[in-house]
């Protein structure tokens, strides 16, 4: 019956404000420990700072391109001034940079685990904080550059310096930030790299210093060999040239000859200088210059380097004053914007006529006595030679050359004159010279002593100034046309 039914259990009604509640909080709860699970993830920061790194180091390696190219100007003004930097000795520093650089991207930007990524944080980090560390030396090398060179270039160039400096700092914390992930991986590519750097430096620099010693050795010989061919070609043409002069001196009142085949053989006259490759690097050729009757009055002997760029390879020209004039700094006038050529004469005639020696003694005597007067003879300068050859004492014999010295005028003690007179044309002897008694010096090509009526040894001959007194244009090398 129902009102004997008995309730044995109690029986819980759910209160749908409880649950709710309930769930609300477990939902909260479950959203705290999923925000929480995704902070611990370490790869969640993965993809930005490596990203940031990738970027940094690309940053690197343009700065850096842009940074070579500005300073090439250096290397090339080191080239100019005869430092020859060998293609070894300048692409293996690059070489030994990129190979550290390369594997740090590469695990970088491909890693497929966090420890490589990390390791090759640690690479960057190395690397780019060797380059910090060095950064002031840098910098001051760069300003040194921009002082001494005129170039705007490398203005430009120190300020790329100056970022490359923030790059590098970048990159050093960009790495650094990989420590969270993996420091065991980290420490393990810088410290790697630290060995590589520390003991690859030195052996780097140990082969470029054998690659530019070798270098310098091989141009050394070659500089030599330009040298010995210009000696070469300078005798030759001061041979020939005074053997057109004595030619045409013992033919009295004869033209010069129309071409060197006219000319017999002899001392001094080898005409076979003149055949193409008898003289390396150079090619002779000779030029009679006639008047206005036709009548060769005059002649040019040139001696035409084959090309440019070799050391000290000039082209050299004589006439029939027996000056012989070299183009210098012909041979790299295209180096350098500012390099220009100059017509310098370089005989060996003057300088072996002993006339200056000659007279810096006859000054030390007139000083050393106190009286200002000069001389009487020269055998108070010193005792006659035990030989006995010079018969006067006031002559002095010098290899091709005979001095004679022409003592004071009654009316003027302090004054002098000295004579040095040319015995037979060789590439020593080409002109004789007078030293008159106003200390003007005259000279001749003539088979004569010189005489006051003789015009005056040109300044360029004297103190290696521009000769301005002969009409000759920068030539061309030999077989090209002129510009």
């Amino acid at each position: 019956m129902p009102g004997d039914i008995a309730i044995t259990e109690r029986t819980t009604i759910p209160r749908p404000e409880r649950d709710l509640a309930s769930y609300s909080s477990n939902l909260r709860d479950v959203s705290t420990n999923r925000n929480s699970a995704i902070r611990r993830i370490p790869a969640a920061e993965g993809p930005t700072s490596s990203r940031k790194l990738l970027i940094a180091m690309i940053s690197a390696l343009v700065l850096f391109a842009a940074l070579t190219v500005l300073t090439f100007p250096v290397e090339q003004e080191q080239r100019n001034r005869g430092i020859h930097l060998t293609l070894f000795a300048e692409v293996l520093p690059y070489a030994f940079l990129l190979l550290p650089y390369l594997v740090a991207f590469v695990l970088s930007a491909w890693g497929n685990t966090e420890e490589l990524k990390a390791g090759g944080a640690g690479i960057a980090a190395a690397l780019f904080g060797a380059y910090v560390l060095v950064s002031p030396g840098v910098l001051m090398t760069m300003f040194l550059w921009a002082g001494l060179s005129r170039n705007p270039m490398l203005g430009a160039a120190v300020v790329v310096a100056v970022l490359l400096i923030a790059n590098s700092a970048w990159i050093l914390w960009s790495a650094l930030r990989h420590r969270k992930k993996s420091p065991g991986a980290l420490a393990a590519g810088a410290c790697v790299t630290v060995i590589y750097l520390f003991v690859g430096i030195p052996a780097v620099r140990l082969k470029e210093f054998r690659a530019q010693q070798h270098a310098e050795t091989i141009h050394a010989a070659a500089t030599l060999d330009y040298y010995s061919a210009f000696t070469n070609a300078h005798k030759a043409v001061a041979s020939l040239s005074g053997c057109l002069i004595q030619r045409q001196a013992d033919q009295s009142k004869s033209e010069f000859p129309a071409s060197l085949s006219e000319i017999p053989q002899g001392p001094g006259c080898d005409t076979t200088l003149a055949k193409p490759g008898a003289i390396p690097y150079y090619a002779l050729a000779y030029a009679p210059q006639r008047d206005s009757s036709g009548r060769i009055n005059d002649f040019q002997l040139s001696a035409i380097p084959v090309q440019k760029g070799l050391d000290r390879v000039n082209p050299i020209l004589c006439d029939k004053r027996g000056t012989i004039f070299v183009y210098e700094r012909w041979f790299a006038m295209d180096r350098g914007e500012k390099l220009v050529p100059m017509i310098a004469v370089e005989p060996n005639d003057f300088t072996a006529s002993n006339l200056f020696t000659l007279k810096n003694q006859i000054n030390a005597f007139i000083k050393s006595t106190g009286g200002g007067s000069a001389p009487s003879s020269l055998s108070q300068l010193a005792p006659p030679t035990a030989d006995g050859q010079n018969t006067d004492p006031d002559t002095q014999k010098a290899g091709p050359y005979v001095l004679k010295y022409l003592p004071p005028r009654k009316n003027d003690p302090g004054k002098y004159a000295i004579s040095a007179t040319c015995q037979s044309y060789t590439d020593a002897c080409m002109r004789s010279f007078l030293l008159d008694y106003d200390g003007e010096v005259h000279q001749t090509a003539e088979a004569r002593p010189a005489a006051p009526r003789d015009p005056l040894l040109p300044d360029c001959d004297r103190f290696g100034q521009t000769c301005r007194d002969i009409d000759w244009p920068i030539p061309s090398p030999a077989g090209t046309s002129s510009p």
